[in-house]
């Protein structure tokens, strides 16, 4: 019945979600077309040419209802280059996103550049341990205030809590306010190696340049610079990279493909030009094999699968706050832990197009499966260009590439959603994932692969 209740809230939050972005996006409605105009010439202008600018409504799970402005112009400088802008913040919390895209801008008749310039201020993100067991529990607020603290302690005072924490120390070797921390993370010493929410913001830059060996395959380079910043790390995580992607593609429509395939292969390997200091200084590279395929199914259906694997290797390094929380939650003094690359980095699941079901980067490790199945079927009889979908998904991380990562241990979620088709290309989506952790209400643009 809980089950019921859930599925019943969200699809009912999604719904009115997706009635107000029709409202305010699609200028095509004839069974409502004096209402739309009404509406359109209140909230935003309409639907017309290559180039505006649309009010955007949207909900996702972390943020709640998020609201601001699509920019778009699919005819940049007469170019057929293509330039998207989406700028949203939270009406609940503090979040902000700023997403910038641009694409296909002719270098020469084989050469294309483009660009992304992201960046995310969050108050809720949360993080879980690494490795594919970790618990599915959240830190209480009050140990996430506390570890905050601890990780900026310096080693030797952290090792006296631990003391202190294992019956090793006597209390009043504590300080006021390292009394005050020991207590918060003794009461919840079993789950310090959950899920974490903590507030901070993430940033990307990145510059790409993609060679067109014919209409259907093409090698791709780019350049990335990431940093993220987070309440509960006592410095910043910073990398810089850079990566040789090959595609190949054969589909009938690139933007709602209906039948053919798309494969990427990429390498990516850090630089450590920009992002270089006493903290970042990363050495490894990262495998990715992605691969899709698109079956056309009953009426003007289509059943779409995919299978991706990443695997990322380097040189180990100390990851010091990851070592004092390993200290406290097994309470072994000379514990540690490594990482070979930043937490944006790893082979992760859990995203806006992956794992629907949990939250962002639930899962992350060296190595990681994924598999995907998606039906795709139209809703013409309620709306013009409305697609409705079902979807599942498996996958797991994993320390080691092997046999194992892609058969055993599996996590699983599923769900439903819907898309809308307009501007001859553009698609908006939400989602709904379930998954044993609970619910996630998800929106996008374009399909999730």
């Amino acid at each position: 019945m809980m089950i019921m209740w859930i599925i019943k809230k969200n699809i009912f939050k999604l719904i009115l979600i997706f009635i107000l972005m029709i409202l305010v996006f699609t200028s095509n409605v004839n069974a409502a077309k004096n209402f739309m105009g009404i509406i359109q010439d209140i909230v935003g202008p309409k639907m017309k040419g290559n180039s505006g600018k649309i009010p955007f409504a949207g909900y996702v799970s972390e943020g709640g209802l998020m609201v601001g402005e699509f920019i778009y112009d699919f005819d940049l400088f007469d170019k057929n280059t293509k330039f998207y802008s989406a700028n949203i913040v939270s009406l609940t919390t503090d979040i902000i996103v700023s997403y910038n895209q641009l694409r296909n801008y002719p270098l020469s008749d084989k050469w294309r550049l483009g660009g992304d310039l992201i960046f995310v201020k969050y108050t809720e993100l949360e993080a879980g341990g690494i490795g594919n067991d970790t618990p599915d529990q959240e830190i209480p607020e009050e140990a996430v205030a506390a570890l905050s603290k601890f990780v900026n302690l310096d080693q030797e005072r952290q090792d006296v809590i631990v003391r202190v924490l294992k019956g090793k120390e006597s209390k009043s070797q504590l300080t006021a306010e390292e009394a005050e921390i020991a207590v918060a993370l003794a009461e919840n010493k079993d789950r310090l190696n959950g899920y974490q929410s903590s507030a901070g913001w993430q940033g990307k830059a990145a510059v790409n340049l993609a060679y067109l060996l014919d209409k259907h395959h093409s090698i791709i380079t780019e350049y990335t610079y990431q940093i993220l910043d987070s309440e509960i790390r006592s410095y910043e995580y910073k990398a810089d990279a850079l990566s040789l992607a090959w595609e190949e593609e054969y589909v009938d429509d690139t933007n709602n493909p209906r039948e053919g395939h798309k494969i990427i292969t990429k390498v990516k390997k850090s630089l450590n030009l920009l992002s270089h200091d006493a903290n970042n200084n990363w050495d490894y590279t990262k495998l990715t094999f992605d691969i899709h395929k698109y079956l056309p199914v009953f009426t003007n259906s289509t059943l779409a699968l995919r299978f991706r694997t990443e695997s990322i290797s380097g040189e180990d390094r100390l990851d010091k706050d990851r070592t004092a929380l390993k200290k406290l939650y097994t309470g072994d003094l000379d514990a540690e832990a490594y990482t070979c690359a930043p937490y944006f980095d790893m082979a992760s699941l859990g995203d806006l197009n992956s794992m629907r079901g949990y939250y962002y980067n639930r899962f992350y490790d060296k190595n990681s499966s994924l598999y995907q199945v998606e039906l795709r079927f139209p809703m013409e009889y309620l709306l013009s260009n409305l697609q409705g979908t079902v979807f599942a998904s498996a996958g797991r991380v994993s320390d080691e590439f092997n046999t194992e990562l892609f058969t055993e241990d599996m996590h699983y979620c599923y769900g439903l959603g819907l898309r809308y088709n307009f501007l001859g290309g553009v698609i908006i989506r939400g989602d709904i994932g379930f998954s044993k952790e609970g619910s996630q209400v998800r929106m996008n643009m374009g399909h999730s692969f």
